[in-house]
């Protein structure tokens, strides 16, 4: 399938995307939601279908994915699986102080406060690490590639 998308490329416009989008969007859920066992593994089929037509863009779906808050969030999404337990144990703590007409407000506060963090640190630490990291090694690379393609200093003699 990455093979057809990248042969068609971007400027392949069907009529009927946006119905293969939500077809694919629900044989995606139907297949999660069936108790269908062992056979679960068959999601992959119409959830294959549903990267490639995000891929493939031009839906509305598409766009809303493609803003700057979602790219945001797809960003932070490495932090918020990391940091999801953390914030969720700190809250639980701040919470078991708090008078018991407010614990419901803390567990529904955990998700805003979860995301606002994971946001926090991908925006001033991993952001500014891949930064670096990639402008090390993009350092490194001319000089790793001059002592291998170096010639030795007799290489004329025997």
């Amino acid at each position: 399938m990455g093979l057809r998308f990248l042969r068609a490329g971007s400027t392949e416009h069907r009529t009927g995307r946006r119905l293969v989008v939500y077809a694919a969007i629900l044989g995606t859920i139907a297949s999660l939601s069936l108790p269908i066992g062992d056979w679960v593994s068959l999601v992959i089929l119409p959830f294959a279908v549903l990267v490639y037509e995000l891929a493939a863009g031009g839906t509305p779906l598409t766009r809303f994915l493609s803003t700057r808050f979602m790219v945001l969030l797809g960003g932070a999404s490495y932090s918020i699986y990391l940091l999801r337990y953390p914030v969720t144990m700190w809250m639980r703590v701040v919470v078991e102080k708090l008078p018991p007409a407010f614990v419901r407000a803390g567990e529904l506060l955990t998700p805003v406060v979860l995301i606002l963090f994971s946001v926090t640190v991908f925006q001033y630490w991993e952001e500014p690490a891949r930064k670096t990291l990639r402008n090390w090694f993009t350092r490194l690379r001319p000089l790793s590639t001059r002592f291998i393609f170096a010639r030795p200093a007799n290489s004329g003699q025997l």
